[in-house]
């Protein structure tokens, strides 16, 4: 070694700027090959019950024998998946976004001049009128997914025995085709459990569905829906009104 300081010897940036690096140990002068210095890691990954776990282990120099990790798991929303054959973690946010859709239903039981029965008015200014029909006309890929309504009249709910009120949604099978002729809609849908009958007498009554599924639920770019009350037996009609919140899942 050169007879300088150490703030004498020359800047280098790599190990292949030197020959050695030189210390020593007790009364023992010693010298290093610089390669000897480095350590080197392998990293692997496996699946472990709902996520991965990143194993880090040394191979060489000082780190040799080290073992250390981590793991990824999947939480709310969160899926974590591993691939064996490319040895990949992916991760995927499987939240969807939702919308939520209001409308009202007016002039309740008979008032309403809807095509099937009381139509569900979308839109503040909507309201019941025989020269049109109001419509919810799907501006993306989506699923209704939930529906709640909450009766808002001060005026409670009267239903004769053996009578009700099921809400159904009528998908269009001519969206080209006026909104007003039942002909251009298919058969309606019941709404699970959005039902007013004798039991709701007396009472203001919310209905709620949630986790809607199924084809007759998902509506693509275009589609066109019609939401209405259907009467069954007979109830005197009435001027409440009842809002409704509808939840869309775009897909």
């Amino acid at each position: 070694m050169a007879n300088k300081k150490f703030s004498q010897f020359t800047l280098g940036t790599t190990n292949t700027d030197i020959e050695y690096v030189v210390g020593y140990k007790s009364t023992d002068n010693i010298q290093i090959d610089p390669s000897a210095l480095d350590s080197k890691y392998e990293v692997t990954s496996f699946p472990i019950t709902g996520g991965v776990t990143i194993e880090l282990e040394g191979t060489s120099g000082p780190a040799t024998g080290y073992l250390g990790n981590f793991s990824i798991v999947e939480g709310e929303n969160i899926d974590v998946s591993f691939d064996s054959v490319t040895e990949t973690v992916s991760i995927a946010n499987t939240q969807k976004n939702t919308f939520i859709v209001n409308g009202t239903f007016k002039n309740l039981f008979g008032g309403s001049p809807g095509i099937f029965g009381d139509t569900l008015e979308f839109g503040q200014a909507s309201v019941p009128s025989t020269d049109h029909s109001s419509v919810f006309v799907a501006p993306f890929n989506c699923k209704i997914v939930s529906i709640a309504l909450k009766w808002i009249s001060d005026d409670a709910v009267s239903i004769n025995a053996g009578s009700s009120w099921q809400v159904k949604i009528f998908k269009m099978t001519s969206p080209t085709g006026s909104t007003t002729v039942s002909g251009n809609y298919a058969s309606g849908v019941n709404i699970p459990g959005i039902v007013l009958d004798t039991n709701d007498t007396g009472g203001f009554p919310i209905k709620t569905a949630t986790g809607l599924s199924g084809s007759d639920f998902e509506l693509s770019l275009g589609d066109i829906i019609n939401i209405s009350g259907i009467e069954s037996g007979t109830i005197a009609q009435s001027d409440a009104e009842i809002e409704v919140f509808i939840g869309i899942e775009a897909v």
